[in-house]
Order: C-alpha cells, then sequence, then structure tokens
C-alpha cells in the first residue's frame, strides 16, 4: 500500500504545482524526519489542506478525519489501508443523546505513534473558509498527553504546527504559503497533568493556539477578510518600496500579517478613520472597474520613450507566441472548463472546490491529451518522433496559455492607460490622486499602529 500512497502523493505534486501559482514553505528544516510526531494545522480549504500538507513532508503521514467519511466499505479500506486515516466521532455528527466514544480511534492513533508515526490533525474539527481560527478541540492535546503518559512521559513525542495561509483558497493560479513552527514537547507539563488533566490539556491547547495565530494572516470577519485583500493589492508594492524590501513569500506575509494587524486595531481604536479608508478603497476599486482597468497598470509609468518601447517589446512578445498560444487553447480549453463546471454537479461547499477541481483535471487533462495524440496519429498518420512532440508540447502550451494570459493583461492595460490620458485624462488624474490619497491615510493607519 505505501506505493500506491506515494503514488497518490506524487500526483498531489503534480496537480498542486500547476493549480497554484506558487506554493511557499517557511520552516522546512523543523521538520523532523521521523516520529512520533502530531502535526496541527488550520483547516480552511477541506480537501486540500491534508493534501499541501502530505506532499511537504518525505515520510509518509496518518489522517484523524470525522467517521462519516468512511461511509462504505471501499472507502473505510481505501482510507484505512491506503491513506491511514483513523475515524473520530465528533459531536456535531451525532445523533441527539448519542454518546461520544473514540477510545478506538485514540487508541489506534496511540499505537501508530508507537511505530514513531506521523499524525495530522486539524483541531478546529470543521472546515470553513474564512480567515479565522475557530475554537479549537481538546482532541489533540488528550491524545499528546496520554500518549506520554502510557510511556511515562519518556516517548519524546514531537508537535509541530503548521499554518496554512491561501490568498484565495479556491481560486485556480493562487498562491499558498506553509508556515512551519519549531516543534516541542509536552514534558513541561507532566506534572501539571498528574494532578489536573483538565488543566494541563486546556493549557496546552492554548499553547498550540498561540503558535497558530503567530504564524497566520488573521480577519475579525468576512467584511474585514474582503476589505484586507483589497487594501493588500493596493498597498503592497508602495510598502515594499518604501521599505526597501526583498520581494519574496516571506516578506509578503509578514507584510499581510501586520496590516491585517493595523486593519483590526484602527477599526477597534478608530473606527471613523477604518470606515473612511474603507470607503475610500472601495470608491478607487468601484471606478477601475467602471473603465475596466485594474491596479497593477498604475505600478508602470505611461510616459516617454521608456514605456513605447516596453509596449513594443510586450507586443513582439504577444504576437511571437501567438500560434502556440491558439494551439494551446485549442488543446486544453475542454479539460481545463470541465472540472468548474462539473464541480456543483459534486459539491456546493466552496471548501472541497479546489480540491474537487484539482483531482478532476488530474484525471481529464491525461485523457483529452491522449485522446487528441491518438487522433493525430490515426488521421494524420505522422511518425512515432513527430507524435511524442505532439504529445510532449500538450501540456507546455497549456501553462504557456496560462502566462500569455498575464503578459496580455498588462498589455491591455497599459494601452487603455496610454488611450485615456489623450481622450479621458481627467479620469487618469483622478485616479492617480484618488490612489495617492489612500495610500497616504494607509501610511498614517501603518505608523499609527506601530506607535501604539
Amino acid at each position: 500500500m505505501n506505493l500506491l500512497y506515494y503514488f497518490i502523493r506524487w500526483l498531489s505534486m503534480m496537480g498542486l504545482s500547476v493549480y497554484f501559482e506558487e506554493i511557499s514553505i517557511h520552516g522546512k528544516k523543523h521538520i523532523p524526519k521521523k516520529g512520533p510526531l502530531l502535526l496541527v494545522a488550520n483547516h480552511p480549504n477541506a480537501l486540500m489542506d491534508p493534501v499541501v500538507v502530505s506532499t511537504i513532508l518525505r515520510q509518509r503521514i496518518g489522517f484523524l478525519a470525522k467517521a462519516s467519511l468512511f461511509s462504505s466499505p471501499i472507502h473505510s479500506w481505501f482510507l484505512s489501508n491506503v491513506l491511514h486515516v483513523i475515524p473520530v466521532q465528533r459531536r456535531e455528527d451525532a445523533a441527539e443523546g448519542e454518546m461520544i466514544n473514540n477510545v478506538k480511534s485514540f487508541q489506534k492513533t496511540f499505537d501508530y505513534l508507537t511505530n514513531n508515526g506521523t499524525i495530522l490533525i486539524f483541531p478546529e474539527g470543521t472546515s470553513i473558509l474564512e480567515m479565522k481560527l475557530r475554537k479549537l478541540k481538546t482532541g489533540i492535546a488528550r491524545i499528546a498527553l496520554g500518549f506520554e503518559e502510557l510511556n511515562a512521559f519518556n516517548a519524546k513525542l514531537k508537535i509541530m504546527v503548521m499554518a496554512i495561509n491561501y490568498s484565495e483558497a479556491h481560486r485556480f493560479r493562487s498562491k499558498v504559503t506553509i508556515n512551519i513552527s519549531k516543534p516541542f514537547s509536552v514534558e513541561v507539563y507532566k506534572e501539571l497533568y498528574k494532578t489536573d488533566q483538565v488543566l494541563a490539556v486546556q493549557m496546552l491547547t492554548k499553547q498550540i493556539r498561540k503558535k497558530l495565530e503567530k504564524k497566520l494572516v488573521l480577519a475579525a470577519d468576512k467584511e474585514q477578510e474582503h476589505f484586507l485583500r483589497q487594501v493588500t493589492r493596493i498597498y503592497r508594492d508602495y510598502l515594499i518600496g518604501t521599505l526597501q524590501l526583498k520581494r519574496n513569500s516571506e516578506t509578503e506575509f509578514a507584510l499581510l500579517k501586520r496590516l491585517g494587524n493595523a486593519i483590526t486595531y484602527t477599526n477597534l481604536q478608530n473606527p471613523q478613520a477604518y470606515t473612511s479608508i474603507k470607503q475610500q478603497t472601495d470608491n478607487y476599486l468601484e471606478l477601475l472597474k467602471k473603465h475596466k482597468l485594474h491596479d497593477e497598470v498604475f505600478r508602470h509609468n505611461p510616459e516617454g520613450m521608456k514605456f513605447f518601447l516596453s509596449l513594443l517589446v510586450r507586443l513582439l512578445y504577444l504576437i511571437i507566441l501567438a500560434p502556440l498560444c491558439i494551439f494551446g487553447i485549442l488543446a486544453n480549453a475542454l479539460p481545463f472548463v470541465l472540472p468548474s463546471k462539473l464541480f456543483p454537479l459534486i459539491s456546493r461547499e466552496i471548501e472541497y472546490k479546489a480540491a474537487i477541481v484539482m483531482t478532476l483535471g488530474l484525471i481529464l487533462f491525461p485523457v483529452f491529451y491522449l485522446l487528441e495524440t491518438f487522433l493525430l496519429h490515426s488521421l494524420i498518420s505522422t511518425d512515432l518522433w513527430q507524435t511524442i512532440l505532439f504529445a510532449f508540447m500538450l501540456p507546455i502550451s497549456g501553462l504557456l496559455v496560462l502566462h500569455y494570459a498575464k503578459v496580455l493583461k498588462v498589455f491591455r492595460g497599459l494601452v487603455k492607460v496610454r488611450k485615456m490620458r489623450t481622450v479621458e485624462s481627467g479620469v487618469v488624474a483622478e485616479l492617480k490622486s484618488m490612489k495617492e490619497n489612500l495610500i497616504a491615510d494607509l501610511e498614517k493607519m501603518r505608523i499609527d499602529f506601530i506607535s501604539s
């Protein structure tokens, strides 16, 4: 079964590398090579979260998951034997008056850890797509302390926190950042656990929560989360340039974390300023939308010879790649569109969209590539090397289309801004003025937060 597990993991790695534009892992050096190890992660993106985590570690891992997933003998066999999933009963799944009994589940977990295994647990218990860390269940702490007690606190069990931050979890070609904390032992709770097990469990759960919160970008509610994403897109480049920071995922996470904290602070301490900045942001983005522009075009200065040379280079680039791009669209359009169209027939829950769409893509793209290659070879009678070259070009052309679309978007935006500077110069001036005023207020908000 190990071979099947690692094959599935390899497929998952392939799927993730295409689905996400960027996967950034910070703290990978902290990962122990073997257990006993308990992995703890937040759970915003349902089935995608265990897939992301399992591809980071070299060793195979086991999972704790809700018992309702074991809905049939086939599911039970696959989850237990191939993926090493241990079922856990949840109160929210139980009928009224039904007793919850996880003694067998805990024993299976202890056995797995005894064999130096690694187990992933999502202590929130449920998956909701939001920038929020919900109340943690105490199961992780009870397992850790219970396992150590069975081994006289000499098992050397470690707990490692992995915080998963998605830029837009359900959107194709979004980004994900995983922040890994240094593993820690629970030996410090030994004496307390002997005298007061409940308090020891509560304190360990609290410690885990603090470690997760430190590595996550959090928002108070959906409205603030939406506002944070808007502000980040507008303000990020200015901050990186002003503070002379390196542009990388670690820097972007740190900025997003501080910006989220500043927004929360301003909302609580100066709600009038918060409302004003939010209104300015909405007005600026609405005007951009009205004229079919995006903020990215204002990161360039559409004036002078440098601008025209930049525009010319992009145009030539687009013209040269156009034939390959057209081929890529024809070859990849159906397997690209179908997963999103099929998703509503499978699930209505947005938390499952990313994993389901990626899985469907992993199935449909190879099927379509094989079919297209077969049709070419059969209808046109190509020789072996021509057929191999055609098959090789299919996935490459698909990736090229994604890149081409990004370049085309910027090019069209720059042309639009240049045209508007001539025909509708007042609109461009208004947009630039709105952005400058917004940036000034955001700077004041940031400085006020730092000074507090």
